[in-house]
């Protein structure tokens, strides 16, 4: 969901959701991992590869390649999320829907941690991808097809 004040737009987090694609096969759907409370930084920065030649005045820079080291989520720490993350921790392939605004494919390795424990507060998790390979998708008009029946009711239900 976005919203219009004057020319800028802000986007709503309402309808982000994490899933994990099922199975390994091609048609494989996507289901939601757990409920997240929070997502880490999703740019990659690019590094810049020093090229200046000894006759050139300034410094001469290429682009080279993106840096998708890892992406971290937050997460409530509740036995269902523990155990759920520890059945699927062999998963490979996952899927960040940002409302209904755009969504990134990840393949990676899954691990979690919890926070430190204080009083008078949830005790909090963090999820981490390594990842292997990022895409992002923009054009969001076909992704129900991608969701499995129920993940698909919970992203959808969230724009009514």
């Amino acid at each position: 969901m976005s919203y219009t004040v004057g020319n800028l737009y802000a986007i709503s987090d309402i309808g982000t959701i994490l899933t994990y694609k099922k199975t390994d096969l091609p048609n494989a759907k996507y289901e939601l991992l757990i409920g997240i409370t929070g997502v880490g930084d999703l740019g990659g920065k690019r590094k810049e590869i020093v090229v200046t030649e000894l006759h050139s005045k300034i410094q001469q820079v290429i682009t080279g390649r993106e840096e998708t080291s890892t992406v971290t989520f937050d997460f409530n720490a509740s036995n269902e999320n523990l155990k759920r993350l520890n059945e699927l921790k062999t998963k490979k392939d996952f899927m960040l829907l940002i409302a209904n605004v755009c969504a990134y494919e990840f393949k990676g390795e899954l691990s979690y941690s919890l926070e430190g424990v204080s009083a008078d507060n949830a005790v909090k998790g963090k999820l981490t991808l390594s990842l292997n390979s990022k895409k992002e998708i923009i054009d969001l008009s076909n992704i129900g097809e991608k969701l499995e029946d129920t993940t698909k009711k919970l992203y959808e239900d969230a724009f009514r």
